[in-house]
């Protein structure tokens, strides 16, 4: 998730380090505070195309529209002109536009109406669509375990979610075989979505839709991945940016996404006591106001995606809990204490809206055994006991290559919560490379990719573990500064060490596995 900002002329006002941070929750990557390099090639006209002005090509750090030799983190399709055809105003909710009529894909900052003009020098376009994400074709389930089978009774490899027998046939299109014996699986998986899939294992990722469009992204994130996570999308912030006003069209791209790669969906989230729109933030409600409002938000929010196939799952919670250093159980936030039973009304109201999807609690820092993580277990655990529908954690594991967890830790404390009959999803994997200071050596990127080939090693060897998901895959689009390059593709989207170990644990397994 990475800020947009736009010169928009070469004599432009460049934000300060303070403003931009008061537009955006995290800390910023240091190359989107350089000056901007001021040329002919950065700012101006691409000139006519096909008879159609081509977009103006202010340089715009986020979505890359600008271009040149000498514009940094040019796009490689600058130089082509827009499909204007797909962004006029027919009835949308609102985009933000250089060239009006015709609307831009923006993210971020300048998507909201209130930062199109003052922050973006854009024009607000009241009922306009940002320009569509292309959905290919579906492509039937083909890899992985399971006796799910589209030749009866012969049975095929499909993967973790055809490989349970209430989704073979309903989201599947399959039959089952009652006692059928899959394939065994292959031990030269060539990417991360296949190994996952032959293994019953989600290799996700999280991704924005505005990013979507770009074709090394789109390529990359559909080819590895079997199950993504929007990222903000499908945020408070995002689809309820008006008191009882709801929004879902950045979370149905994400999803419309994910339907068209034969991907699987979590949702995230619904309940949490960060990102949300101002006017809850300022809000100043009571008790009783906020048990409606979280209520109202749940419940809508699970009945628009309640009859999507392609999602199992909602992080219903996300970081409810106080700090291994914090002497409460719950950290003070914009719920709690106001309403010091948020958590369990959340999961309840969830639990009633749509019984079909698996309820998650999601958090950091609690993925060890400590006091964290026995807070997390103990809440769970009594959650369970008063009958309040839960059915899994997330660990959401932002680590450095100086400070990761044990995998004895990981281990122990995944099983605990298995014990209970709950999952566990590894959520937002991110690995920081040289977080302690100094330059991000090979050394350290071997490091990196030793951590994550652990983290993945302990999810294929605890049986409650289901989903091993990185937050973003590139390092060119991180909620960290990319000076860190946390994940295992760089920002030429070019394979990293991490993503090689990742393939090589996943071959490995399957190698045991036929012995």
């Amino acid at each position: 998730m990475i800020l947009l900002l736009l010169v928009f002329t070469v004599f432009a006002k460049e934000l300060t380090y303070d403003e931009i941070a008061e537009l955006y929750p995290y800390p910023l990557p240091s190359e989107y505070l350089q000056p901007r390099i001021k040329s002919v090639d950065c700012v101006g006209n691409w000139g006519e195309c096909n008879g159609q002005s081509c977009a103006q090509t202010y340089n715009v750090s986020v979505n890359q529209r600008g271009g040149g030799s000498n514009c940094p983190f040019a796009d490689l399709e600058a130089r082509t002109c827009r499909d204007t055809s797909k962004c006029m105003p027919n009835g949308g909710p609102g985009c933000c536009s250089w060239q009006p009529p015709v609307c831009d894909e923006t993210g971020a900052v300048c998507e909201l109406e209130e930062y199109c003009e003052s922050q973006c020098g854009g024009t607000w376009v009241p009922d306009g669509y940002p320009p569509s994400i292309p959905t290919p074709k579906p492509t039937p389930p083909s890899t992985g375990p399971g006796c799910c089978s589209w030749d009866p009774p012969n049975c095929a490899t499909t993967g973790a979610h055809c490989n349970m027998e209430e989704y073979c046939a309903a989201d599947c299109g399959g039959t089952w075989v009652p006692g059928g014996v899959p394939p065994g699986p292959s031990s030269d998986f060539s990417t991360l979505r296949e190994g996952g899939e032959a293994l019953g294992l989600y290799m996700g990722t999280a991704v924005n839709y505005w990013h979507l469009t770009e074709t090394p992204y789109y390529t990359t994130e559909t080819t590895q991945y079997n199950l993504i996570t929007a990222e903000s999308c499908c945020k408070v912030k995002t689809t309820e940016p008006q008191q009882n006003h709801f929004e879902y069209t950045q979370c149905d791209k994400v999803i419309e996404s994910a339907r068209g790669a034969g991907q699987t969906v979590r949702g995230h989230c619904l309940v949490w006591g960060d990102f949300n729109p101002s006017w809850f933030t300022n809000g100043n409600f009571n008790a009783n106001q906020l048990k409606n409002i979280l209520e109202n938000h749940v419940d809508n929010v699970m009945r628009h995606y309640k009859d999507e196939k392609s999602m199992i799952s909602w992080d219903v919670v996300n970081e409810a809990l106080g700090n291994w250093n914090d002497p409460q159980f719950y950290k003070n936030n914009q719920w709690y204490p106001a309403l010091n039973n948020y958590v369990d009304l959340a999961f309840i109201k969830a639990g009633k809206t749509d019984s079909s999807k698996k309820l998650f609690y999601n958090d950091y820092g609690a993925e060890d055994m400590g006091k964290k993580s026995d807070r997390q277990y103990d809440m769970v655990k009594s959650m369970l006991e008063r009958g309040i529908p839960i059915h899994g954690v997330g660990f959401q594991l932002h680590v450095t290559t100086e400070a990761a967890p044990s995998t004895a830790d990981l281990r122990a404390n995944m099983l605990r919560l298995g014990e209970l009959g709950l999952d566990v999803h590894m959520t937002e994997i991110d690995v920081k490379c040289a977080n302690g200071g100094g330059s991000c050596t090979d050394a350290k990127l071997k490091t990196q990719a030793t951590i994550y080939a652990r983290l993945l090693d302990v999810c294929l060897d605890t049986p409650n573990c289901k989903s091993y998901q990185s937050w973003g895959f590139t390092d060119k689009y991180t909620w960290l500064s990319s000076t860190y390059k946390p994940l295992p593709f760089d920002a030429s989207y070019k394979a990293k060490h991490a993503y090689d170990s990742l393939l090589s644990t996943l071959n490995d397994v399957s190698i045991q596995d036929n012995f």
